[in-house]
């Protein structure tokens, strides 16, 4: 197993696929008025939202990618997850992150387009709206 980072070609596991069923599945209760999903551009995300979206049928909602909720650049994709659990998944520690992003970036990268969809959802009159995308994206 590797640490993926933006590696093209990684679908989702088995238990990813029924996750993101179950997620859709609680979504739809929870939030039926969504109208609209964005992911990341990554296959992974993308499969995510597709499943997410099929729990809404027949009215499927339809799916943004956005570049802005894209998974961290990092010099450690394709590296083994052995190597990175020996790393305790510190990402951002001892590597020359010149030409990656920081930490820092991440987040901003991403509450900037968090911000940016959510104004498009109000403007478009939109009250929920789901997004996918990955874990350091999130933390």
């Amino acid at each position: 197993a590797i640490f993926y980072g933006r590696l093209p070609g990684f679908a989702l596991h088995p238990e990813g696929r029924a996750q993101a069923v179950k997620a859709g599945k609680y979504l739809v209760k929870a939030f039926p008025e969504v109208k609209r999903i964005y992911s990341s551009p990554l296959e992974r995300a993308v499969e995510t939202a597709g499943l997410i979206a099929a729990q809404f049928e027949p009215e499927l909602p339809p799916l943004t990618l956005h570049s802005g909720v894209l998974e961290v650049y990092s010099p450690f994709q394709g590296r083994p997850i052995t190597e990175m659990a020996a790393r305790d998944w510190r990402l951002y520690d001892d590597v020359d992150l010149s030409e990656f992003e920081t930490f820092e970036q991440i987040c901003g990268r991403a509450i900037d387009s968090l911000k940016e969809i959510a104004s498009a959802a109000l403007d478009d009159g939109h009250s929920a709206v789901v997004v996918t995308t990955h874990g350091d994206v999130c933390a």
